[in-house]
């Protein structure tokens, strides 16, 4: 099966979606299935190139930063690939499209449908499904909802990272047919030093610094234990349009030695960290299925998370780490205080984390993917994903 992945962002730009869109074209190639991605121009990055078996077409767009894509730059996407990935998906010929992203990859994979009646499967990731727990989207998302309910129902296969992001996409659209499939995650990329026992507790965030990521939780909850002489520090590797704020808020609870921001990284890069950490803390209010509890888990770290949709499918609570309630800076203390004075705590949680890591791996969500592309080109037809169509 010849296959081509649309995602508006791979590596080294962007985060965790772009991540997998790389991760699965890999396996797809080692599977035997050739495999194009479709993507956005950055910087001088090459146009048209050849890497690890995998073709990479960049189409222009506007994207001035790394780390992130504000609306109105992920829109240039839409633009550019309405006209570009047509005419890329007609010289290269694929049997099927599997888009990341509702908005901004949908539309470009419904028009290839349309033109070339190629068969296309979206990938729900997460910021693409509306949600309540996002209010500060509520009027982007209301503009874009028209679009994203077409993407939805013109396509032959959906896919969410998580149960709570299917619940999210079902109560938009009700009678969809969603397969869930999660991320995987690369267990030897990530894998854990043989102990961690040091008598303090170095914290770690990965991830684009957005209010609703829940960092300035964690440092209210580190200001009253640092304030009593506990030893608790945080590496924060990541950037986006909330940093100033949360070193705001470092400086004003004294805590500039104890919290250190790296800033947007290589993804190369990120692995040493997870190494030098003795827990991942992830406050966010909502996620899609996150790429960082499961490599805090390959690495062996217990996860401080919020228990909410997205994030307790993964940590189970009193096993791999620490389920808090969204904004709760004082029970998100109280799992600092466990950690810290439990060693043996931290690597039980870690070992557990690891064991079901083990059970992630890329190649099996691989596939994963594979045998729903066989079942769509199986049927022999283009379709839709509603339940009324498969009655």
């Amino acid at each position: 099966m010849r296959l081509l992945l649309i995602n508006y962002e791979l590596p080294p730009i962007g985060g965790g979606g772009g991540r997998a869109t790389l991760r699965l074209a890999r396996e797809f190639v080692r599977a035997g299935h050739p495999t194009a991605i479709l993507t956005s121009a950055f910087d001088d990055f090459p146009r048209d190139e050849e890497k690890e078996g995998i073709r990479i077409r960049r189409i222009p767009v506007w994207r001035p930063y790394a780390d992130r894509c504000p609306p109105r730059h992920m829109l240039t996407f839409v633009a550019s690939s309405l006209y570009h990935a047509p005419r890329f998906a007609k010289e290269y010929r694929p049997d099927l499209v599997l888009a990341f992203f509702g908005i901004p990859c949908g539309p470009c994979a419904l028009r290839i449908k349309r033109r070339l009646r190629i068969p296309y499967v979206l990938s729900l990731r997460g910021s693409d499904v509306p949600r309540p727990e996002l209010g500060h989207q509520r009027f982007l998302e209301s503009l874009a909802l028209p679009v994203l309910r077409r993407v939805w129902l013109k396509a032959d296969g959906l896919v969410a990272v998580g149960e709570g992001l299917r619940q999210a996409a079902l109560a938009v659209e009700p009678g969809l047919r969603i397969e869930v499939i999660p991320n995987g995650v690369d267990v030897e990329a990530f894998a854990a030093p043989a102990e961690r026992r040091g008598t303090g507790l170095r914290l770690l965030f990965v991830g684009r610094l957005r209010e609703f990521k829940g960092l300035q939780f964690v440092i209210g909850a580190m200001a009253d234990r640092v304030g009593r002489g506990k030893d608790v520090d945080l590496d924060v590797v990541g950037d986006g349009p909330y940093r100033a704020e949360l070193e705001r808020l470092a400086t004003r609870y004294d805590l500039n030695e104890h919290i250190r921001f790296q800033g947007w990284l290589d993804p190369s890069q990120v692995p040493a960290h997870y190494a030098r950490a003795d827990a991942l803390v992830l406050p966010s209010y909502v996620e899609g299925s996150p790429n960082v509890v499961l490599e805090a888990m390959a690495a062996g770290l217990p996860v401080i998370a919020s228990d909410a949709p997205g994030i307790r499918e993964l940590v189970r609570h009193e096993k791999t780490g620490l389920l808090t309630p969204v904004g709760d800076v004082e029970a998100i203390g109280r799992a600092i205080d466990r950690l810290l004075e439990s060693p043996e705590l931290r690597v039980s949680m870690g070992s557990a984390g690891k064991e079901l890591a083990q059970n992630l791996s890329w190649s099996g969500i691989a596939r994963r993917h594979l045998d729903l592309f066989a079942r769509i080109n199986d049927s022999g037809e283009s379709g839709d994903v509603s339940q009324e169509s498969l009655a």
